[in-house]
């Protein structure tokens, strides 16, 4: 039934939104950005969906947990685990916690290390590597090359004693290719064997549980479960689940927003499937899947395992586990494990093995299936900026996505180079519509080379989540941090200055954003919540009408669809029928009605996008409308 409004009806008044999602990009490390972002805005808003990828899925799980600490607090304005998150860059920033956290395991310590001096942006790198690989294996390499040192010293020798100096030139050039011959082909033995042990480490130089020594910081999977306990305010044996997140209060200001079967914080992140060659919603959708407490013990402090195997489901008949164990439903599934499987940067950190079947393959005698692993690894991958996630065609209140960007070579050319504090919102409503651009300078044909590879690489990884960015109802909500090349990414050691200007970038942010959707329109400023729903609903029911136009075309010029959907139950085809005439005669009737009101539509339409009917005349680009698998 449509609403009514009776003639005398108040003017309407600005309602500040109660709640508000914050949906934020991977990055590594330019994750110590958010905190101070998430902050912010938690001080003008609940926070109620939660999302994010690799890096800004751990963002997000802290946010969720701080959250949940206020909600379920005597003190409703409980901001503790927000004033926590606030001071972590603080921590990150000291003493080298940040690459702490990323610790390698002992097999792979070496390659870790020449890992991070070839991310650093340093002047005669190679020279630098070279020196490194000399520091971590001196004996080996010294007795790879001795022969030819032995060699080239013995033809300097013989020239002083008046040996012929050709004669005594060739000795020593030979001797040096036979030493740096030696010395290659060791050091390439030696890179293989840790290769080697990256692989048998699940591809990953660090497993986040490597033991830290006395007086440094923990790895990263025992740090994050320890960090998002305390955000929660819950003991370290009782893990943060999303069944907690699920059923946290709902603030008073929040009643009758909320669907009955609503999460009252709803977390989501992404994670990729390389078995499957596709991104995977967290929690999952299905519990389908398995995990071997053994494994699970090297990824995961023990009392998370521990929690898994209690809350771990029976087996279905049919099935051979083999030492595997049901996934728990997603209301059990600790936070910890699903941010992990997020964050878990190929070659960096170790995939997360799971167990699942492959129903194309033949069961086994009896007609048991065995399981098979699927390799879960960052989500970034798929899906870096899931930016996509909580949205509905009309908000009910703001989703604001933090995006990360970094400078091209020409800085001149940036828009954040222009803005305060290297961070960006569009500040007008034409602002943003147009496509970005990725430069492909340097200075050198190699350099190009490298530059357009990796543009090649940025665009296989973001075009879904960068198609939504210039969107009307979009582009207002997002805000962007831009980084130099040293900052961020997979700058593992960056100090503490570097830290710290990365968290006053996120602090902006947050302050921008909080400022935007806290506050009326007006003419001086017009992107606020109003201006941002409103620009949202015109984008969606132009798209809605679009679509509507597309069904009438297909269904009323196809003369046979009446006879299809109210064919007898013996008619082909045999699939997806409905349950019963009845519903078939209803299906029908609702088709028609939806039909007929496009009719309506176009009659209150003009020769220009007569097929828009009211809804002519939407914000550029078009929004359309479109059908996806839910992962």
């Amino acid at each position: 039934m449509a609403p009514s409004f009776p003639d005398d009806a108040p003017a309407r008044t600005f309602h500040r939104p109660v709640f508000c999602d914050i949906v934020m990009k991977g990055g590594v490390t330019s994750g110590v950005s958010y905190p101070r972002a998430i902050g912010e805005l938690a001080r003008r808003f609940h926070l109620k969906n939660l999302g994010g990828s690799s890096a800004g899925a751990i963002a997000a799980a802290a946010a969720a947990a701080a959250e949940y600490r206020r909600r379920t607090s005597e003190n409703l304005d409980d901001m503790g685990g927000f004033e926590i998150l606030e001071k972590l860059p603080d921590w990150l920033g000291r003493e080298g916690h940040l690459v702490q956290l990323f610790r390698p395991d002992r097999r792979t310590h070496a390659l870790f290390d020449l890992a991070l001096k070839a991310a650093a942006y340093q002047k005669a790198r190679l020279l630098r590597l070279l020196l490194r690989c000399w520091r971590h294996w001196p004996l080996a390499l010294l007795a790879a090359s001795l022969p030819g040192l032995v060699l080239t010293a013995f033809a300097l020798a013989s020239s002083v004693h008046g040996a012929s100096i050709p004669l005594a030139t060739l000795g020593g050039l030979g001797g040096l290719f036979i030493a740096l011959t030696g010395f290659a082909v060791l050091l390439l033995r030696l890179l293989r064997g840790q290769l080697k042990a990256v692989v048998e480490g699940r591809f990953g130089l660090s497993s986040g549980m490597a033991q830290a020594p006395a007086g440094e910081a923990p790895s990263l999977t025992p740090w994050l479960h320890g960090l998002l306990n305390e955000l929660a305010g819950l003991p370290s044996e009782r893990p943060l689940t999303f069944g907690d997140l699920w059923n946290a209060p709902v603030p008073a200001a929040g009643h009758g927003l909320l669907r009955e079967d609503e999460p009252s914080i709803d977390l989501k992140m992404i994670t990729t499937a390389i078995t499957h060659g596709r991104p995977y919603e967290l929690p999952f959708r299905e519990n389908t899947l398995y995990f071997q407490p053994d494994t699970f013990r090297e990824l995961f402090p023990a009392e998370v395992v521990q929690w898994m195997v209690e809350h771990s489901p029976t087996d279905p008949e049919g099935l051979d586990p083999s030492g595997w164990r049901r996934l728990p439903a997603a209301r059990d599934l600790p936070v910890v494990v699903a941010t992990r499987m997020s964050l878990s940067f190929p070659g960096l950190i170790s995939a997360v093995p799971l167990g699942g079947i492959d129903f194309d393959r033949p069961a086994l005698p009896g007609g048991r299936r065995p399981l098979e692993v699927i390799w879960f690894s960052d989500g970034g991958i798929s899906s870096n900026f899931p930016i996509h996630f909580f949205d509905s065609m009309v908000p009910r209140w703001p989703t604001i996505a933090i995006n990360l960007r970094q400078f091209s070579p020409d800085p001149s050319l940036d828009r954040g180079s222009r803005s305060r504090d290297n961070v960006y919102a569009i500040h007008r409503r034409s602002d943003g519509a147009t496509e970005s651009w990725r430069r492909i300078q340097a200075r050198s044909p190699a350099g190009m080379m490298g530059r357009f590879f990796a543009a090649v690489l940025d665009t296989m990884q973001n075009w879904y989540d960068d198609s939504h960015l210039p969107l009307p109802g979009y582009r207002d909500r997002v805000v962007e941090i831009w980084q130099t090349k040293y900052e961020g990414g997979l700058n593992l050691d960056m100090d503490d200055r570097t830290v710290r200007r990365l968290a006053h970038k996120g602090l902006r942010a947050g302050q921008l954003m909080a400022a935007r959707f806290s506050r009326p329109s007006s003419e001086d400023f017009r992107l606020g919540w109003d201006d941002h729903r409103w620009a949202r609903y015109r984008s969606i029911m132009a798209a809605v009408a679009e679509a509507h136009a597309d069904l009438q075309r297909t269904l009323y010029h196809s003369t046979d669809w009446e006879a299809l959907i109210l064919r007898d139950r013996d008619e082909p085809p045999a699939s997806l029928r409905f349950d019963s005439p009845q519903q078939a005669r209803q299906a029908w009737k609702a088709t028609t009605g939806l039909l007929d009101l496009q009719d309506e539509w176009e009659a209150m339409g003009t020769t220009v996008e007569a097929h828009l009917g009211p809804f002519r005349g939407a914000p550029s680009p078009r929004a359309r409308l479109g059908v996806k698998a839910m992962g």
